[in-house]
């Protein structure tokens, strides 16, 4: 028999399930800079993957150019198609309970795609190229993936799903939509 809490948890992951994306800012009471890895884990539960990646970020600024270590952490509900990202830079550690989210993603896992939210234009999952130019107009193409549209400004992109060479049609699907505010 589940307890109360289980209960509480699958009905709490099933509501972010269906959740307005909101480009820039996040979904559902999810929002991204104020919700902490530790809000998320209390929300949605323990049964995530997490992975942790190390970077060197280097940045000029007026002729000044500096380098620093970021560590990436994501979590990833597979099974609803959630994944969230945390950035850590090691000169200003906090508890990793702490850490702002940066990203979400939302996917579709092979043919299924357990999210069945929208953004506030009304695109989600499954939807096609051409409901993206509707809802948005033209994307700034990503210079190393074709298939992935982005609108930095508004803190949203999209990945179509694409088989390499073939040629692009407006029926073309997405499989990932990402809400971010730091777009590039």
């Amino acid at each position: 028999m589940s307890s109360c809490k289980e209960i509480t948890q699958i009905q709490t992951q099933n509501k972010y399930l269906n959740a307005t994306l909101k480009p820039g800012v996040g979904f559902g009471d999810i929002n991204l800079r104020s919700t902490s890895l530790r809000e998320i884990t209390a929300q949605l539960g323990r049964n995530y993957k997490r992975k942790v990646r190390g970077l060197t970020e280097h940045k000029c600024e007026d002729g000044v150019c500096t380098s620093g270590r970021l560590e990436i952490i994501t979590l990833n509900y597979k099974s609803q198609g959630l994944q969230f990202m945390f950035e850590q830079r090691v000169n200003q550690l906090k508890r990793e309970g702490a850490l702002p989210l940066k990203e979400i993603r939302v996917n579709c896992i092979k043919d299924k795609c357990p999210y069945k939210g929208k953004t506030e234009q009304g695109i989600g999952l499954g939807d096609t190229r051409k409901q993206i130019k509707e809802a948005y107009g033209n994307p700034k193409r990503s210079p190393t993936n074709t298939w992935q549209w982005s609108y930095p400004k508004k803190g949203i992109s999209f990945e179509i799903d694409k088989k390499y060479g073939d040629p692009v049609q407006d029926s073309d699907r997405i499989k990932t939509i990402v809400i971010s505010k730091d777009l590039r």
